[in-house]
């Protein structure tokens, strides 16, 4: 999960993107333009059950403004290629078995 910073540095780059002011992203979330600030200069820590707000007034999700389920490619891609060719052939089966299953369930 993000840190608090981490957290209001997507805020502030999505409400940045979408041309928000504070003031409309306070509205729109139920947080004072004040509180923001606070959240933003690190004086207080995000609510994060106030999450679900922030990422719906920002059109992203829950997710990826929380850093949740996150998986960075390129460390993704340095633990594969960190693997013998052996367990790079049983990681993309075990990858392969996952799939199916996901598929499956649906």
């Amino acid at each position: 999960m993000h840190t608090s910073k981490q957290i209001m540095d997507i805020v502030d780059e999505y409400r940045q993107k979408k041309r928000m002011s504070m003031e409309e992203l306070g509205k729109l979330t139920h947080t004072s333009r004040a509180s923001i600030s606070r959240y933003k200069n690190g004086n207080r820590q995000f609510p994060v059950n106030k999450a679900h707000l922030f990422a719906q007034a920002l059109g992203i999700t829950t997710s990826t403004l929380l850093g949740m389920n996150e998986i960075e490619s390129p460390n993704m891609e340095n633990v594969i290629n960190s693997l013998d060719e052996e367990n790079r052939k049983a990681l993309y089966e075990y990858a392969k078995f996952l799939l199916q299953n996901q598929e499956d369930s649906k």
